[in-house]
């Protein structure tokens, strides 16, 4: 216990400190007393956090502030996503997996037989066993990356891909590295694979101890982005689901998404309801999109369980931009990256508009539905006298699409089959009030 969570190192890191907040994962918490416990001094006063508010790899700094933390050690697997300039010194303590050595030397040696650097990154809970894999892995070719586990500022944090400090030799590129990963298939993976672009990945699995070369998960993620994106282009009303209060820039991605949705003639909604699932989102039936801002780890949501897509603040961007062409190559998760491309789009939508160079009438053609489709007018309104009606139009090969122009609140409110209670204003009789029945919904007297 002492070596699994690192405890000489925390007290260390402590000292001085009067407000320590220790932040578990439910897979961890059976361990928080002795940990607290050991942490414990006549000077200071530790506090356990678990259940976060949003995904517990990021640092919960709202818990933290009602304690007043002066630290924070957060336990278990990290995005290591750069904290918001409030935050207080961290210290990430990473689990330990158990790795056989001497089976992944042989088949990392194996394997990455190309003569181009080889950049090694891992999973958070295999940094432990870097040291000992450098000894044996020689060579100029290895190029080593490190992570900071502990966290004075977010002003002290060097540049990184993903919490992963690189530094490669002159003359480098990192599209010209070969990516050796350790650790299981996950989202991580995928967004280091995006993030660097090698020309070849290799991933060694400690869990079943195999190698594979031949890495093509990437790839139908993409093709899922894609079709989330166009669904999100036909999208009127959006919803903007704050998943994260501890990332910084997320305020300013959350500010500039919602006024480029209304630039767009979109109607934008921000909801906050903690850690999305089905039942929370299913009850915004009139959203037809959602937006997640959240750290890279908990960005990109594939279930089919949802009503409604939920795409990226990257995948709505190309969205909302009329000539938007799908890069994989500019894919972004990282919400500081994104605050200036963000904030360009948004000044160039609003000049657009002023100079009128956009129409609320004109349509798009959604290669969802198969059909022509505009906006539905929540900033402007070029004809307000055809509410409801369509228009139609001929397509090349004398193919004939639709387009429908309406209000979206009314139309769904149309579409329910329970309205609200009709106010039948001067035709009820006017009463006194009088005592009503009594008892449970199953029995009423």
């Amino acid at each position: 216990m002492e070596e699994k969570y690192d405890i000489e190192e925390s007290l260390v890191f402590i000292k001085e400190k009067k407000n320590i907040c220790l932040q578990f994962p439910d897979e961890l918490l059976s361990d928080a007393p002795y940990v607290a416990k050991r942490l414990q001094s006549d000077i200071n006063s530790v506090y356990i956090m678990a259940d976060t508010t949003f995904g517990p790899c990021c640092t919960d700094l709202i818990a933290g502030q009602h304690a007043n933390a002066d630290a924070i050690i957060h336990y278990g697997p990290a995005c290591l996503t750069r904290p918001a300039e409030n935050s207080p010194p961290i210290l990430y303590v990473f689990e330990k997996q158990e790795i056989d050595s001497d089976d992944l030397i042989i088949k990392i040696e194996g394997s990455v037989t190309e003569d181009v650097p080889v950049i090694v990154m891992g999973d958070t809970s295999t940094y432990y066993l870097w040291p000992k894999l450098q000894s044996r892995l020689t060579g100029s070719k290895y190029i080593w990356s490190h992570i900071e586990q502990q966290v004075d500022s977010p002003a002290s944090l060097k540049e990184s891909i993903h919490g992963r400090c690189i530094q490669l030799p002159e003359h480098v590129q990192l599209q010209d590295c070969c990516l050796l990963y350790i650790g299981s298939d996950s989202l991580c993976l995928s967004n280091l694979v995006m993030a660097i672009r090698p020309s070849s990945v290799v991933v060694y699995d400690p869990t079943t101890k195999s190698i594979n070369q031949n890495y093509g998960q990437l790839q139908s993620v993409l093709q899922r982005r894609f079709v989330q994106m166009e669904k999100a282009r036909d999208a009127n009303v959006i919803g903007i689901v704050v998943g994260t209060l501890g990332v910084a820039s997320y305020l300013s991605v959350v500010n500039t998404l919602k006024e480029l949705i209304i630039a767009s003639g979109k109607k934008p909604y921000v909801l906050a309801v903690g850690k999305p699932n089905p039942a929370k989102l299913g009850n915004f039936p009139e959203i037809e999109c959602f937006v997640l801002v959240a750290c890279p780890q908990n960005s990109i949501l594939d279930s089919k369980e949802y009503y409604h897509p939920i795409v990226t603040p990257y995948e709505l961007s190309l969205a909302l931009e009329k000539n938007s062409i799908w890069n994989p190559l500019d894919y972004q998760l990282n919400l500081g990256r994104m605050v200036d491309g963000l904030s360009s789009q948004l000044e160039k939508t609003k000049l657009r508009a002023i100079e009128g160079h956009e129409s609320d009438d004109e349509p798009h053609f959604s290669l969802i539905t198969g059909q022509y489709a505009v906006k539905k007018g929540f900033v402007t309104v070029t004809n307000e006298n055809i509410p409801g009606e369509f228009m139609m139009i001929k397509k090349e090969g004398g193919q004939i699409s639709k387009f429908v122009t309406s209000n979206v609140g009314a139309e769904f409110l149309s579409s329910r089959s329970f309205q609200g209670l009709e106010p039948k204003i001067g035709e009820s009789e006017v009463k006194l009030a009088e005592e009503g029945r009594s008892g449970i919904a199953k029995n009423y007297n």
